[in-house]
């Protein structure tokens, strides 16, 4: 007896692993039920092809991300069950991250902190654990609230648990530091105790463990306010004043005990007086003072200074010596303890007198004149006045004499004046000042030392020159045309000049003022317009197109002369012009020339294009091979074109048989066409190409090639002639008189003797079912030794030939 089952099992899964692993294994556990029992299980990840498999069912290398197994089971009628079990769950292997976003600043004067945080992770964060200064972690959700925070630094660390109980591995930590002790103030530089300053600079300093954020100061009975560490005080009174600062921490804590300092302004300067001193005019070099300060809060010093010099420390009685002759201010002022300073010194003049006159001339002519007059003004100087001069011309007697000194009618040449002091007590300056100069009638000589040449194309040339005189050149003019004289130097360069004639005239001055009277003078043309060419082509011009060869001629037009023409043909050298250019080459042809005057001005380039047809145009077959051969009834298209390279271009391009035209090959032989191309000068070629159409020959015997290869054989057999010709094409194939045999020299494969017809068995030349043609050539044992040569010429005009040499055969027993 037997069962039929035809209903399914039912799969279940027993075991697997949760919706979010942090595993990448797996284990599963399933069971199957069904009425005759379950035989297997088969089993697919991930939606790959079902395969047996049985329970626990164990994965592992599971990569991050969702997977999904099914269980199918099979009972033992091997049904299966249509509606597999199936699981998904997702591997998580990567620890979530943690982030703070909120805490207190690093420093904090307040026992209590709140501080916010965040986790990311790629399939959720479950929950956070936190730990307090190195304490233990535990369950914390943000934001974490903390008090009763001693004094000191703390540090809190957060760290993410993801779905799969990951823990991040680098919590994210918040440090800062709890102060509740206030800083200590501290002055660094202050002011002295008493000062003439009405402001004062005051520096300070503040410590505490956790930093000192900023300053607040008061001054005398003000309030306080926000300061730097460098406080400046302005317009401070005379009087008691007190300065206080205390420093403020970070974590806002206020220094209760301001650092203070007291001190007193005095800018009330003392007063000085001279109490001995002296006579108003003295003979000595030598004098005494004696002096006296008073002030409220008491002078600390003296500083003395002579005849407006620097003040320098002094002390009563001040002596002073070496003293000149002339007249003298002594001053004296006192500085009291606070650093005033009396701003109106006591003062007392005098003179002294033991020194001759001095003499100082004032104006004098220049030391090279061409004036034969001169004036000198004069003075003196004297501690008691100068009372009158005397003057003396080129080594005369000293005579009275008064300022100004006038001399007039001096010769030409070297002069000399003195003049000396008298003072009021007669003395005379025993070192009167003297005065040389020369007076200078003769003018100086001008000469050109490079100047354009006659003929130039420089519209802004330099000139140098230079001038000659027996005292020096003091200066040159310069003249263009008709302009006026205007001062210039060596080189001299003018700009913008117009084409044409110009002149300059350029003159020296010497140092006495004199003027050439015949300036240099010069004369040259500018020229600056380039010259003008132009180019003619004559020819043979056929629609555009010279004609086997072009005759180019240049030529060129300037005012002052062109000195030559240059050319170049194509990115050719560039030449210089002598006669026409004759051009042959095939193709379109630029010569670029331009002309140069005898200025030396080039012109731009300019070029002409002519175009040469010298060769003449092209036909290319395609096939391309004369006598090329074709079986019989095989498609062959004839393809032609006509160009022209470098020439005119093609005007006509006709054939015997149209180009694309299929050609006959229905009987053997040989077809020719005949194509002209013919260009737009005239130019015509003509070519025609032979097809040979045939048979399409192939030897059918194995071991046996065609001449000049020779072949083996044995004289008396029937050797069995086998060829192909691409199908039946009867069996008058041979021309009259073949196949044929001809006997030749075995080393030279030359002919020896007749050609005879080719001796064959007596059913002839036979075309067999598969296509071959054959042919039994009966053979003489007399051969052996010997050479003979097979033609087979066929009615298509094509003939194929084999060697064969015969020899006896070898025979080998007992």
């Amino acid at each position: 007896s037997w069962t039929i089952d035809t209903t399914a099992p039912e799969t279940t899964i027993s075991g697997a692993p949760s919706a979010v692993s942090a595993s990448n294994a797996a284990t599963f556990t399933f069971t199957g039920s069904d009425a005759q029992g379950v035989a297997g299980f088969e089993c697919a990840l991930d939606g790959a092809a079902f395969s047996a498999c049985s329970s626990p069912l164990g994965l592992s290398g599971l990569a991050d991300g969702a997977h999904t197994l099914q269980v199918r089971a099979i009972d033992t009628a091997g049904n299966i069950d249509a509606t597999p079990a199936s699981h998904t769950w997702t591997v998580d292997t990567v620890a979530p991250d943690t982030a703070i976003n909120g805490g207190p600043p690093s420093v904090s004067g307040s026992t209590t902190a709140s501080i916010s945080f965040s986790g990311s992770d790629a399939n959720g964060v479950a929950g956070y654990e936190c730990a307090l200064d190195g304490g233990a972690y535990s369950a914390c959700t943000s934001p974490v609230a903390l008090s009763g925070l001693a004094e000191g630094a703390h540090t809190l660390r957060v760290r993410a648990i993801d779905t799969a109980g990951r823990v991040d591995a680098s919590p994210a930590v918040h440090a800062w530091t709890t102060d509740l002790t206030p800083p200590d103030t501290t002055l660094l530089t202050q002011p002295p105790a008493l000062t003439s300053s009405t402001s004062a600079n005051v520096t300070f300093t503040g410590s505490d463990a956790n930093g000192v954020a900023s300053f607040e100061c008061k001054l005398d009975n003000g309030a306080f306010t926000a300061c730097s560490i460098s406080t400046l005080l302005l317009g401070l009174s005379d009087g008691t004043h007190t300065f206080q600062v205390r420093a403020i921490d970070n974590a806002g804590w206020v220094d209760p005990s301001p650092a203070s300092y007291t001190w007193t302004v005095d800018t009330t300067a003392p007063d000085t007086a001279i109490l001995t001193n002296p006579a108003v005019v003295a003979g000595s070099t030598s004098a005494t003072f004696t002096v006296s300060g008073s002030d409220l809060n008491g002078v600390a010093s003296f500083a003395c200074s002579l005849d407006g010099g620097s003040f320098v420390p002094c002390t009563t009685p001040h002596g002073l010596s070496g003293l000149a002759d002339g007249v003298h201010t002594f001053q004296v002022r006192a500085t009291d303890n606070a650093g005033n300073v009396d701003a109106t010194p006591a003062s007392y003049t005098w003179t002294v007198d033991t020194v001759a006159p001095e003499t100082t001339l004032l104006t004098t002519p220049p030391s090279i004149s061409n004036n034969t007059a001169a004036t000198f003004t004069f003075s003196g100087s004297d501690a008691n006045g100068v009372a009158s001069f005397e003057c003396a011309l080129d080594g005369g007697s000293f005579v009275p004499c008064t300022s100004p000194a006038e001399y007039n009618g001096l010769g030409e040449g070297q002069h000399t004046f003195e003049v000396r002091a008298i003072d009021n007590a007669g003395r005379v300056d025993d070192s009167p000042v003297g005065y040389t100069w020369t007076v200078d009638l003769t003018p100086p000589d001008t000469a050109f030392l490079s100047t354009p040449a006659a003929l130039s194309s420089n519209p802004a040339p330099a000139f140098t020159f230079t001038g000659s005189d027996q005292h020096g050149v003091a200066s040159f003019e310069c003249a263009l045309d008709t302009g006026a004289f205007a001062p210039c130097s060596s080189p001299h360069t003018l700009a913008d000049l117009s084409d044409g004639s110009h002149t300059v005239l350029v003159r020296a001055f010497d140092s006495a003022g004199n003027v050439d009277p015949s300036p240099a003078t010069y004369t040259w043309t500018v020229d600056t317009t380039a010259p003008v060419s132009g180019a003619s082509a004559s020819g043979n011009l056929v629609n555009g197109w010279y004609v086997n060869s072009v005759s180019v001629a240049l030529n060129a037009s300037d005012a002052n002369g062109v000195a030559r023409i240059s050319y170049q043909i194509g990115a050719g050298d560039w030449q210089t012009y002598a006669a026409p250019l004759t051009i042959t080459s095939n193709g379109s042809h630029t010569i670029n020339y331009y002309a140069v005057d005898a200025s030396g001005n080039t012109e731009g380039v300019r070029s002409v294009t002519v175009q040469v047809d010298a060769v003449a145009p092209q036909v290319q077959f395609d096939p391309t091979a004369s006598l090329t051969f074709y079986p019989l009834n095989a498609t062959v298209v004839v393809s032609y074109s006509c160009n022209d390279p470098d020439g005119s271009g093609i005007a006509s391009c006709t054939g015997s048989l149209p180009s694309g035209s299929t050609l006959d090959t229905g009987t053997a032989g040989t077809r020719t066409v005949t194509v002209t191309a013919t260009d737009r000068v005239g130019k015509t070629t003509t070519q025609t190409i032979t097809y040979q159409i045939g048979y399409q020959f192939q030897l059918q015997m194995s071991n046996t090639r065609l001449a000049p290869s020779m072949n083996s054989a044995i004289g008396g057999n029937t050797i069995v002639l086998k060829f192909s010709l691409g199908g039946n094409q009867g069996l008058n194939i041979f021309l009259a008189g073949y196949p044929k045999m001809q006997q030749i020299n075995c080393s030279t494969r030359a002919p020896q003797g007749t050609a005879v017809a080719l001796p064959v068995t007596g059913a002839g030349l036979q075309y067999l079912s598969n296509g071959v043609y054959q042919l039994s050539w009966v053979t003489q044992t007399s051969w052996n030794g010997t050479c003979r040569q097979v033609v087979l010429a066929f009615n298509d005009g094509s003939t194929y030939k084999l060697n064969f040499q015969f020899s006896a055969p070898r025979w080998s027993g007992d």
